[in-house]
């Protein structure tokens, strides 16, 4: 995520990034399509946010054989958008706040097996999608804030009705962005729903909120994000949520750590961006059995962080920007499957992660905008070098001096 909705998000250095990818969460504007957005054979889930591409991301991700949730929030500047081939697993899309696109095109065949549409906030949108007809496994199409001559066009015995009466429930809300929580209210009334991705979250939601994600027990991924930085996300209201899920993304500032993180026992994939805890979630969250990847940017606000036990599945670890932190420790025996560590934007920091050579599975380790005096005494023959020569792949990116060399 970048640190505001201006910031360009760098991420066209990376050249491979891990197979295992299932999930990847953009938040930031982007200068082109990451290039290595077609090796993702086995991504599930790609969430874009404020991307505002000039070029159209759909054909760079129409091939990508598992992907199944597609989310688009502010991700294009262009005035068309076509669905021309592809996408064959996607089950759920998400297209939201497309200011100047006019209009949409889904030809026959491209997206077999799409459930769920959700279509909101197209300024100069005057028709639905062409070729909505052609969705005929589509079980709901979620209309919100779209102009109410798209909306007559299609009511019963309207002019456009035929194209969308094969759809099984169908639902117009305006005000998605109402801070009474109309629309929050109105998500626990949708059962079926396996994925929720809610942005604009005020602390006044928070009954409303917990409410309606207690009602769905089927979901399996949930995203939400605070209308800005200092929102704090309410979810302390939240006692027991679906046993299912495996993804959580929580992007807003936090009172304390949600007291039902400990729950999530088939949680695989969980990142907190702008959390800025006082308390430290480690302990929270070090014995769930099946987390694998662990993102926190700008998560805490402590100045040491200590992984000291458990973490069993973890595979995938990224810390980023922790602006107090000088101290971090791994004690032996914890994170034993780690195989990628990300680290990045700790301007106290002044030495690697203590216990770092106790990682013996660790592949790769990852660099970013790092103080020069923790890259040097780990340079091949230097006096730290020991402590890291077990990883096959380091990696020292400087954003502010154009690009990445390999260490080793």
């Amino acid at each position: 995520m970048a640190c505001d909705e201006e910031e360009i998000l760098g991420t066209n250095a990376l050249r491979s990034p891990s197979p295992q990818l299932r999930v990847v969460v953009l938040a930031g504007k982007l200068e082109k399509v990451p290039l290595w957005f077609h090796s993702l054979r086995n991504l599930t889930c790609l969430y874009l946010h404020w991307s505002r591409l000039e070029e159209d991301l759909l054909p760079c991700i129409e091939a990508l054989p598992c992907l199944v949730t597609l989310t688009l929030i502010n991700s294009y500047v262009g005035k068309e958008l076509c669905f021309g081939r592809g996408f064959v697993k996607l089950t759920e899309l998400y297209l939201l706040n497309f200011p100047l696109t006019n209009k949409m095109t889904i030809e026959k065949g491209v997206m077999p097996n799409l459930k769920y549409f959700q279509l909101g906030n197209w300024n100069e949108l005057k028709t639905l999608p062409l070729g909505l007809e052609y969705l005929t496994t589509l079980q709901q199409l979620h209309l919100v804030n779209l102009p109410i001559e798209i909306i007559d066009r299609i009511r019963k015995g309207a002019v456009d009705r035929p194209k969308v009466q094969h759809i099984p429930e169908i639902i117009h809300k305006n005000g998605m962005q109402s801070s009474e929580g109309d629309f929050i209210r109105l998500v626990g009334n949708m059962k079926q729903l396996t994925r929720i991705g809610i942005s604009n979250v005020k602390k006044s939601d928070e009954m409303y909120l917990c409410d309606s994600i207690q009602k769905l027990q089927l979901h399996n991924y949930l995203f939400l994000m605070a209308c800005d930085e200092e929102e704090l996300l309410g979810t302390n209201a939240l006692s027991s949520p679906s046993p299912q899920l495996r993804v959580v993304y929580l992007v807003g500032k936090l009172e304390r750590v949600p007291p039902w993180f400990h729950s999530l026992r088939n949680l695989t994939h969980l990142g907190l961006h702008w959390s800025r805890l006082e308390e430290d979630l480690l302990p929270c969250i070090a014995d769930l059995p099946c987390l694998g990847y662990l993102t926190l940017a700008n998560s805490y606000v402590g100045k040491e962080l200590c992984f000291c036990r458990g973490f069993v599945k973890l595979a995938g670890l990224v810390l980023r920007n922790f602006p107090l932190m000088n101290k971090i420790t791994i004690q032996k025996g914890v994170m034993p499957n780690l195989k990628s560590l990300s680290l990045g934007n700790f301007i106290e920091l002044k030495i690697l992660p203590l216990g770092l050579e106790y990682l013996s599975n660790l592949q790769q380790l990852h660099l970013l905008n790092l103080p020069m005096e923790i890259i040097e005494p780990i340079r091949k023959g230097a006096v730290d070098h020991p402590k890291i020569q077990h990883i096959p792949e380091i990696n020292h990116y400087n954003i502010m001096q154009s690009g990445g060399v390999t260490i080793r």
